[in-house]
């Protein structure tokens, strides 16, 4: 692949433009799913590059739960099973009955669970993006 780092953040931010453009609940949770594990490749792409060291991300990681929480969604995605998980119970994705905010069909939400708490994932992603966006301004 060409563009280096760059051209990735570029597809993770078009991976969440699909997101929250799609219409129908099997687009918005493949487009979720593909944001969270193309936003978590990300720190590959910084790496690999050469535009940060693994510490400095390993750092990043530390400060921010949402891209803990994004790690630990994509990992999910791409493993079915998980040998040194990063915590006792992974996050789960699920739909939250919302009716005052639907983003999943008419009446509910996605949610991201973990550790007794609950994330609003569309929210989550976006957080992620916005992380993403202001490390690499840096």
């Amino acid at each position: 692949m060409t563009g280096g780092w760059q051209s990735h953040l570029n597809r993770t931010e078009r991976w969440y433009g699909r997101l929250i453009a799609a219409q129908s609940e099997d687009d918005k949770l493949d487009f979720l799913y593909a944001f969270f594990e193309s936003s978590f490749a990300f720190r590959d792409w910084l790496i690999d590059t050469a535009a940060v060291t693994e510490q400095e991300m390993n750092d990043l990681f530390l400060s921010h739960v949402e891209l803990r929480l994004n790690r630990d969604i994509a990992n999910s995605l791409k493993h079915h099973s998980i040998k040194r998980p990063s915590q006792e119970q992974p996050p789960c994705i699920a739909s939250e009955y919302a009716p005052e905010r639907p983003t999943f069909g008419t009446d509910r939400r996605l949610v991201v669970l973990s550790e007794g708490k609950t994330y609003d994932a569309i929210d989550l992603a976006k957080c992620c993006l916005d992380t993403w966006r202001e490390y690499t301004r840096l």
